[in-house]
This record gives C-alpha cells, sequence and structure tokens, in this order.
C-alpha cells in the first residue's frame, strides 16, 4: 500500500509562478524529501518534472514521480463566416495545460479535483475582446460569451464585425491578472463595392428561351482588404423584384448560368465564399425582336481607325453607362466623345471586360486592345 498520496495540487496560473503541494501520509513515514531537496510534507515549485521519496527510519518506503503543470487560458477562433447579415466571428476559451508550448484541454477547474489552478478565474472578472488592426480593442457591441467567462470553457461569438479590417482575440483575466492574444488573424475582406457582371439574351413571351449568365463578381481593389478575382460564391436567381421564388437551385463557382426563362425582372444574388455581404443586381429579361437576333451578339465592342477609341454597340437598345475593367477586376478610365464612341487612350495594350447598362439590362463583353 501506498504510504502518502497528494490531498491537493495547485499549478502555476497567471499572476502565481510557482505551485503548491501537499501530502498525506501514514504513520510509518516520518520525513519526506522532494527532488528539489525539500524536506517536508509540502512544496511548492515552478513547472517542471519532479519526485518525491517518502522514508521511515532513514530507509525509503515509497518513490513518486510527478509533473508540476503550467496551466493557462487557452483561446482559439473556431470560425469566421458571414451570419445574419454581417461578418461573424467564434472562439473558444477555457483553462488547460500548456505542454510543450501546445494547449491542452483540461478539467482544471473543477473544484472536485485534487488538481486545480493555483489563482483561481472569477467568472465576472473575465472577459474577451477583438482587436482590430493589431491595436484598438473594440467594445462588446453583438456578442454573445464575451463577459463572465467561466474557467471549464465557454463559446464566444461576434456578429456585424466590421469589415475592410484585421482581428485577432484578447481575453483578460482580472482576477488572476493574465492577458491572452489569440495570434491567429482573422481578415475580414471588405465587398461594400463588389459588382456583378451579367448578361442576359431576351425571348419571345411564354417561349421560355430566355437567359441570365452570371460571368463574374469584380471586386474593387482600391477597398482595405479586398477580395481578388477569381471570386467564388454561390449565385441565385429570384423572379420578380421581391420575394423569394427562386428561379432555379443555387449555383457555386465564379460563374452562373440560368436557361429556360421566361420575359421580366430577376434579380442574381452572389454570396462570396469569402465570408462578404451579399451583392444583388437587378436584371430585365426583354422581349427579342427578330429571328435573327438569336445569332447577333447583344453588346459588339469594336475598334476604330482610332487606336485609342472603341466603338460600343448594343442591340435594340441605348448604352447608358460604359464602365471598363482589366484582368484583376480594376475599373479603368473611360471617357465618351461621341456617340457610340469612346476614348480609352489612357489603357494599355492587353484584355479588359467591358460593361455596359442599357436600360434596365446589364451587358458585359471582353475585348482586346492590342
Amino acid at each position: 500500500m501506498a504510504q502518502c498520496s497528494f490531498t491537493w495540487v495547485s499549478h502555476p496560473f497567471g499572476s502565481c509562478t510557482e505551485g503548491d503541494l501537499q501530502l498525506s501520509c501514514n504513520g510509518e513515514v516520518d520525513s519526506v524529501l522532494w527532488s528539489d531537496g525539500h524536506v517536508g510534507f509540502d512544496d511548492q515549485l515552478p513547472p517542471g518534472d519532479y519526485n518525491w521519496q517518502a522514508y521511515h527510519n532513514g530507509q525509503v518506503v515509497q518513490s513518486f514521480p510527478f509533473q508540476m503543470k503550467q496551466l493557462g487560458w487557452g483561446l482559439s477562433v473556431s470560425g469566421s463566416y458571414w451570419q445574419g447579415g454581417g461578418f461573424s466571428i467564434s472562439a473558444w476559451a477555457e483553462v488547460g495545460e500548456y505542454t510543450d508550448s501546445a494547449f491542452v484541454s483540461g478539467a482544471y477547474c473543477d473544484d472536485s479535483s485534487i488538481q486545480g489552478p493555483c489563482c483561481h478565474p472569477v467568472d465576472s472578472l473575465t472577459h474577451v475582446r477583438l482587436v482590430q488592426d493589431g491595436v484598438v480593442e473594440l467594445a462588446p457591441g453583438d456578442c454573445m460569451g464575451c463577459e463572465s467567462l467561466p474557467c471549464y470553457g465557454h463559446t464566444v461569438w461576434f456578429g456585424n464585425v466590421p469589415t475592410g479590417h484585421t482581428y485577432h482575440l484578447r481575453l483578460h483575466d482580472l482576477a488572476c491578472g493574465q492577458v491572452v492574444d489569440d495570434t491567429t488573424q482573422i481578415i475580414a475582406n471588405s465587398c461594400n463595392n463588389l459588382s456583378l457582371l451579367v448578361e442576359t439574351s431576351g425571348t419571345q413571351p411564354g417561349t421560355m428561351q430566355g437567359q441570365v449568365n452570371l460571368l463574374e463578381a469584380v471586386p474593387d481593389t482600391t477597398e482595405s482588404y479586398p477580395l481578388h478575382s477569381p471570386v467564388s460564391g454561390i449565385a441565385n436567381l429570384y423572379r420578380g423584384l421581391d420575394g423569394w421564388n427562386t428561379a432555379d437551385p443555387p449555383i457555386s463557382g465564379v460563374s452562373a448560368n440560368w436557361a429556360g426563362l421566361d420575359t421580366g425582372y430577376y434579380r442574381v444574388v452572389f454570396t462570396p465564399d469569402a465570408g462578404c455581404n451579399q451583392v444583388t443586381d437587378t436584371v430585365y429579361v426583354s422581349f427579342s425582336t427578330g429571328v435573327n437576333e438569336a445569332t447577333m451578339p447583344a453588346l459588339v465592342v469594336a475598334p476604330t481607325d482610332d487606336p485609342g477609341q472603341i466603338r460600343v454597340q448594343v442591340r435594340g437598345g441605348v448604352a447608358t453607362q460604359v464602365r471598363l475593367f482589366n484582368a484583376m477586376g480594376q475599373e479603368l478610365p473611360v471617357r465618351k466623345v461621341a456617340k457610340g464612341l469612346y476614348d480609352i487612350g489612357a489603357v494599355p495594350s492587353g484584355a479588359y471586360l467591358v460593361q455596359v447598362k442599357a436600360g434596365g439590362t446589364v451587358l458585359t463583353t471582353k475585348f482586346l486592345r492590342e
């Protein structure tokens, strides 16, 4: 039978750098020698591997190895995503053991155990904050679980986090004097000016031959922490100007095509995979006007005798807005000089996308400037 056993082990935590150990021994043991040289039935030790020996009349009757563990708050990001109309971040916090610089979960806050922290955290004095761009601690705002954290483990969730910034998590334990930063950097991409390049193909009413094509989602690279092309996500097509009458199942990827449509208004709703706000573009599937129309391009962009100009023509409509984008999604200057003629003299050689609005329709085509 063992002559001695631990009655309590308080591991280093927070403001206390040494833990306490207490032994209970039967009457045969008259002294205990700890591996740090201390003699007695209790000891105070920093983190590390140790042992003790129990003696009776100068003879070793028991030897026992043990470990004094370094405890601390573990804080980790569970995920970041778009939820409920805003960017969200979730995390997990609990007191556990540090082993070789890695956090290991453990039930060190259970008062029924013989092991625990030498300083016990107080729920009401423990909270988590988001740190924006490595500098500014944000007020809790839309947050669940940020205040009064129990040390045995709790989920933290931040909602409606401002986009266009980087974030990391910080935990404050005011009772035990511990501040913990999770080094994981979370990027909340800015998608406020994300635009959709959509083209439509008309149909005779009732023949259901109309089409809506999402060519790509174009980010605004001048924003803080923007997305970069190609932007992948989930695209939905809804009938009408409001409501949620789905025209087709959702399509995942960087582009989408919906066919078999009647004339009327439709809404293309695109949700980026990167955790950004949804983007909606309203388009109109118009009446087709001729037998040969299906073989003609809806939008024609052609060079002119002047290498610094292009001619833009829209079938069955008038271009009310002309925009030019490079392969990286950046919008470039384009200036109208006459009916159907646009100056692109400041644009270098390369491949471009020309986006034209004509009435309620948005048309797009590719153009190569030599």
